[in-house]
């Protein structure tokens, strides 16, 4: 007989002008079957599906979560032998941070203060000029303290110097915790 491609019937001029009207309805029914969609109608996702196209794979959102920053020292707990800790995290996830976290414990009469002498995202300074502040100032109780920093890529180093001024007296401490609040987007 004859093949259909495209528009083309191949073999339609060695047909006659009758068979050649059988050709043509050939063609319209290939392009009725075309513009025919064939949907299977799914039923309503369950309310505790919402926020998954499928079992565990979760649709990309946004969400506001804490990240925490580990001390690389002591626990986080300035002392007379230890006056520098940097604190650091490394997000799964792209994470925007946008509120810093402290909290200071002392133990004894320390007068420490605790200061954040650099605030890198990878190797970007999160600060406008080169100079410490005091990370109380980020207190859980402070206002108007918000922060953008730079969104860092999954596997950046998030990272805060710190150090104690001036260094814990004798037994004294200064227990330090930090996180950030922020968005991730995944």
């Amino acid at each position: 007989m004859y093949e259909t491609m495209g528009d083309d019937v191949l073999g339609e001029e060695l047909l006659g002008e009758d068979d050649a009207t059988v050709g043509a309805a050939v063609r319209q029914m290939a392009r009725r079957r075309m513009q025919v969609p064939r949907m299977l109608r799914l039923p309503p996702k369950q309310p505790w599906r919402q926020g998954q196209l499928a079992p565990g794979v979760h649709t990309p959102g946004q969400g506001l979560i804490p990240l925490p920053l580990v001390p690389d020292a002591g626990g986080g707990v300035f002392a007379a032998a230890l006056t520098t800790i940097n604190f650091q995290a490394r997000p799964q996830k792209p994470f925007h941070a946008e509120r810093l976290l402290v909290t200071v414990r002392r133990s004894g009469a320390a007068g420490t203060i605790i200061l954040c002498d650099t605030m890198f995202v990878g190797t970007d300074l999160q600060t406008a000029e080169i100079g410490s502040f005091d990370v109380e100032q980020f207190g859980a109780t402070a206002f108007g303290v918000r922060l953008s920093l730079k969104p860092a890529e999954p596997g950046i180093l998030i990272r805060l110097a710190c150090r104690a001024n001036p260094a814990p007296a004798g037994a004294d401490t200064a227990a330090v915790a930090m996180q950030f609040l922020g968005h991730y987007i995944g």
